[in-house]
């Protein structure tokens, strides 16, 4: 082990070990969120020096300018651009990097890194870790470079990457899979929840099953330094917060240090390029000096951004809310939203005609097999998805020669409604589902705000005693706790602005001209059409 780093060293020259605990749990159980590793006095240790670096972790003393050195010293080239603490100056909050002078000309190369800069690897990298890589699924992208950031961490001060190991964080702030059990409950929401636990399985079923069998053996790239799942645990969040895929998709991503330090912004005014030999973080538009450098990471819901990066855009026109499709919740919506048949009658929904399981199949929501996605979304610039509306439509419709002719890109445009009352009905069931999904929440959001603005949250909550309340006692909020909270508080306001959308929607069906008021039997060669029976959507016919 001779000039090995031992991951759990406290030495500050590189980072110490994070020990936050790392989250289990079965996908859809309400078994409470549990620590891996027990809180040894090495755990407590680490927990206290994460605790000491969790505003961003500022860089150590030299750490800017040694970084610098380490990239124009292998060939690449920094001009003017430079690390800074923002303290939110951005519209976040910790370090992020500043134009060190004005930018006049778009297209203008501020950092630039040769490939030998870019942390990543190929078929040249060490055979022992790639043989591990080959072990992790590809679509854990981010845990496959997770191993070759450990194995240069391990390797001390012989890496070729030292420096800019040296100065990655001790901890990855709100990111949830770091976050305290009642934060976690806090956020209530299911596909974040479950994606968290599920990270957390694998993390622990890798690092037991793989991880742990390797030291002493010839298969070992980390040549006997154990590497447990808090090792890898936060190695995988430094490599989803600040990964690039800038050889594309299918190419093994990679860091780059420095430009990995700019900030997000949905309107950047830089972005990353390739150049020949590597890449550059070039300028988009002038910017003044002092002004932050902001790269857009993509057109990401809250949901990938906080799982990821650990923050939440106010007003993310890119957010969305998940919901799982059910014959049995829309239904329920139905009720909820008061939809009704050509009759005037509460609308009974059913799929039993085959027609409408048919319809249903084509759009993923039923059948099974491999093109099956029952996850639907409410949000956007159309309120719903148009697979959703599409559906909807479909379940409403009281004839098959209603749907059986239109594309799926047809019934999916709110341009193209089919007629007053199968218009009217899917609304209200749409209404109904975004009810619901507020409903299942155990506060309202006015009992979030509250307690983000630091009011007591008992005269805004509910009297139940069920479910994760430990926040409505707390006078400070932590910073995971605010994180969980303002995630959960922008899921309900989306979903209150998905609801008011649509209604606002439904007030103007009645004005749509030159559309039918109840759905037409298609006419037989021969015969005229006649009005749909007073039978309503029960009808199969």
């Amino acid at each position: 082990m001779a000039g090995r780093t031992p991951l759990s060293s406290s030495s500050s020259s590189r980072p110490h070990q994070c020990c936050w605990p790392i989250h289990l749990g079965h996908a859809g159980s309400s078994s409470s969120v549990v620590a891996i590793l027990p809180q040894s006095s090495t755990t407590r240790r680490c927990l206290a020096a994460a605790a000491a670096a969790a505003d961003c972790s500022t860089p150590p003393g030299s750490a800017s300018s040694s970084l610098v050195d380490w990239v124009v010293s292998n060939g690449g080239s920094v001009s003017g651009a430079a690390m800074a603490n923002l303290g939110g100056s951005d519209g976040g909050s910790g370090w992020g990097l500043v134009a060190t002078q004005a930018i006049t000309q778009p297209g203008s190369r501020l950092i630039e890194l040769p490939r030998c800069c870019q942390l990543t690897y190929d078929e040249s990298s060490d055979a022992r870790m790639l043989r591990l890589i080959q072990q992790v699924p590809e679509e854990l992208w981010g845990a496959r470079l997770a191993l070759q950031v450990l194995v240069q961490r391990v390797a001390g001060a012989s890496s070729h990457f030292a420096t800019y190991i040296s100065y990655l964080p001790v901890g990855v702030p709100g990111v949830p899979m770091f976050f305290p059990k009642e934060a976690l409950e806090a956020v209530e929401y299911p596909p974040v929840v479950e994606q968290v636990k599920k990270r957390g399985r694998w993390l622990h079923r890798f690092s037991v099953d793989v991880l742990a069998r390797l030291p002493g053996t010839a298969a070992d790239p980390f040549d006997g330094v154990t590497v447990d799942t808090n090792n890898l645990g936060w190695a995988l969040a430094v490599v989803t917060s600040r990964a690039f895929r800038v050889a594309g998709p299918d190419a093994p991503a990679a860091l780059l240090p420095l430009i990995d330090m700019a900030n997000h912004s949905f309107e950047p005014n830089c972005e990353v390029v390739p150049v020949a030999g590597g890449v550059a973080m070039v300028a988009k538009k002038q910017i003044a000096a002092g002004e932050p450098l902001l790269l857009s990471y993509g057109k990401l819901s809250n949901d990938f951004l906080l799982m990821d990066y650990g923050f939440v855009v106010a007003n993310n026109e890119y957010d969305r809310v998940a919901l799982r499709f059910d014959i049995e919740l829309v239904k329920a919506a139905a009720l909820t939203g008061g939809a009704r048949d050509s009759s005037g009658k509460l609308l009974e929904l059913s799929t039993a005609a085959p027609w409408r399981q048919q319809h249903l199949a084509r759009l993923g929501l039923s059948g099974g097999g491999p093109k099956q996605n029952l996850q639907v979304l409410l949000g956007g610039p159309n309120f719903v998805e148009p697979r959703l509306l599409a559906a909807m439509r479909g379940l409403v419709a009281t004839y098959q020669s209603e749907v059986e002719a239109l594309t799926l890109e047809v019934l999916g445009s709110w341009d193209r409604p089919l007629n007053k009352q199968n218009e009217t009905a899917t609304i209200r069931i749409l209404i109904g589902m975004g009810m619901a999904a507020l409903q299942n929440f155990s506060t309202g959001l006015e009992h979030d705000l509250a307690l983000l603005n630091g009011s007591s949250s008992s005269s805004s909550s509910s009297s139940s005693s069920e479910g994760p309340r430990q926040e409505q006692h707390q006078q400070e909020l932590s910073p995971e706790m605010r994180t969980a909270l303002v995630f959960r508080s922008q899921r309900k306001q989306l979903l209150v602005d998905v609801i008011a959308a649509l209604a606002a929607k439904l007030k103007q069906v009645p004005r749509i001209e030159g559309l039918k008021e109840s759905p037409v039997v298609a006419a037989k060669k021969g015969q005229k059409p006649r009005p749909a029976s007073k039978k309503g959507f029960g009808s199969s016919s």
